[in-house]
């Protein structure tokens, strides 16, 4: 494991936003997201550190009212975002995220906590917890309530070809379907998501919705399409934009996460 924290871990990234063009009906959510393999033997020590050091450092990052909150997920289904990941930790900023924060600024984090960068160091080392990747993402739309420590979360990665019509499509006809599905209890939450960081034509995916469940009572019960439909699009007909939604975009295996630790409150 490389000299990195778990702070600094998820933090560091490299480059520039670049969803500045996409419309935005709320406040600009930005997020980042690092992956992490962690030893089976390692696992419960590894989740011990973030539901103690961890989250006592990531509260002190919020109380700078730079981020909102920070959840940190377990993997519980094998999923499309590389068999090697096994726990994912996401910040949420309150405006853009800090790519590349100094020692200086590292070190005031840790102070606020009443840690530092080595004594996280020294607890995180002989775990050999792995950095797969790291990620930004910006939060375009959202329905319902953010993810508790509890919750489970669906994520559904895409690949398009048109991301301007892909998101007035998911506005437009999705959103209104799932916040149908969160008034008849069916679901907890809603989120659509575009990737900013990394990028290129070779990546994976690009956009990604994400739904959130308050047990797996709720996440295994029947959507009933028909009828959301119905309740969601009374005077429309929408079969124009299903046709144009199944041309401009490719789902991707799915995900599901189970949220361990919430520190914050994700904005809205």
């Amino acid at each position: 494991m490389t000299q990195t924290s778990l702070l600094m871990c998820t933090v560091v990234v490299s480059g520039v936003c670049a969803l500045a063009q996409t419309p935005t009906q709320q406040q600009p959510n930005f997020l980042t997201a690092t992956y992490y393999q962690v030893d089976p033997d390692k696992v419960e020590q590894y989740e011990q550190i973030t539901s103690t050091m961890g989250r006592k450092v990531m509260q002190a990052l919020i109380d700078t009212g730079d981020a909102t909150s920070w959840t940190h997920y377990k993997v519980v289904l094998a999923n499309g975002l590389g068999p090697a990941v096994t726990h994912i930790s996401v910040i949420n900023w309150s405006k853009q995220p800090h790519l590349d924060p100094s020692m200086a600024e590292l070190e005031a984090v840790y102070k606020k906590a009443g840690t530092s960068r080595a004594a996280m160091l020294d607890r995180t080392k002989p775990i050999g917890r792995k950095t797969v990747r790291r990620e930004v993402w910006r939060v375009y739309d959202r329905a319902g309530d953010a993810a508790a420590e509890g919750d489970f979360v669906r994520i559904d990665p895409k690949r398009l070809t048109s991301t301007q019509q892909y998101v007035e499509l998911e506005r437009k006809t999705w959103k209104p379907i799932h916040e149908q599905r969160i008034k008849a209890g069916g679901l907890k939450g809603w989120a659509a998501l575009y990737l900013s960081l990394p990028g290129g034509e070779d990546y994976q995916y690009q956009a990604a919705t994400a739904e959130v469940y308050k047990d797996e009572t709720q996440m295994f019960l029947p959507p009933r399409i028909p009828d959301l439909w119905k309740l969601a699009h009374p005077d429309r007909d929408v079969t124009a934009d299903m046709k144009m939604m199944s041309e401009i975009k490719k789902d991707l295996a799915r995900t599901v996460l189970r949220a361990q630790s919430v520190v914050g409150k994700p904005a809205k």
